[in-house]
């Protein structure tokens, strides 16, 4: 099923449980890439100059119902372009009347300083 036409990389982040010196655990990165979203803005803030002028972008993503869509979680990340976005919330997944899973929806952020 296509959404879009959009390829997005899904990196999923697990810990190994080992830690360094100064106590940040090793992990490890899977990426995936899916292809047939739509990746698109949904709001953007900024902090005054006068702050710490911090923008903030949030992103929505619709995408097929692939197992690597279904499990992006809060600890995750997307990739579009090569432009990096932090999953802020996890896979939300919509199924159709027959409770097929149709599509899924996760949102995402990107912060630039």
């Amino acid at each position: 099923m296509t959404l879009g036409g959009q390829t997005v990389t899904f990196i999923s982040v697990t810990g190994s449980g080992t830690y360094d010196s100064l106590g940040v655990e090793a992990t490890t990165r899977t990426e995936v890439d899916v292809m047939g979203c739509h990746h698109r803005p949904l709001r953007a803030e900024e902090t005054p100059e006068w702050l710490t002028n911090i923008a903030t972008q949030i992103w929505k993503t619709t995408a097929p119902p692939e197992a690597a869509a279904l499990a992006a979680d809060a600890n995750g990340e997307l990739a579009v372009d090569g432009i990096a976005y932090h999953v802020i919330a996890g896979a939300q997944p919509f199924t159709d009347l027959s409770g097929q899973v149709r599509k899924v929806t996760i949102l995402s952020r990107k912060q630039e300083a």
